[in-house]
């Protein structure tokens, strides 16, 4: 989760919102991978910043009226998986759907955080 969409230590709703350039569907990675690996992945591999690692699951996903998607072959990038908003419909439900989200990854907290440097 990149440090921008974590005010105060948390993630906010946007950081569980996926964008235009998403085509509707959040990116994640599957639960094999460990919080510290998929911190990992993202700041080296991707070169990307990070505040640390969030997770939901399958039923959240579910529960929060999205679906996911175990994508990785499709997209080339092992153990990947997709939370897929298009069900949700409206902005308004996606939003919902986001808070939803978030707010199970919040209570569950932060799997991995990063060393201080």
């Amino acid at each position: 989760m990149h440090p921008i969409m974590c005010p105060e230590g948390e993630p906010a709703r946007t950081a569980f919102t996926p964008t235009k350039k998403d085509d509707g569907k959040l990116s994640t990675l599957r639960e094999r991978v460990s919080a510290d690996e998929a911190y990992r992945r993202h700041v080296e591999e991707l070169q990307l910043q990070s505040a640390g690692t969030w997770a939901v699951t399958v039923g959240e996903a579910t529960d929060a009226g999205c679906v996911a998607l175990d994508d990785g072959d499709d997209l080339g990038v092992p153990d990947h998986a997709s939370v897929d908003f298009s069900e949700a419909g409206s902005r308004k439900n996606i939003e919902r759907a986001a808070r939803k989200l978030r707010d199970a990854a919040v209570d569950r907290g932060c799997r991995f955080t990063p060393p201080l440097a």
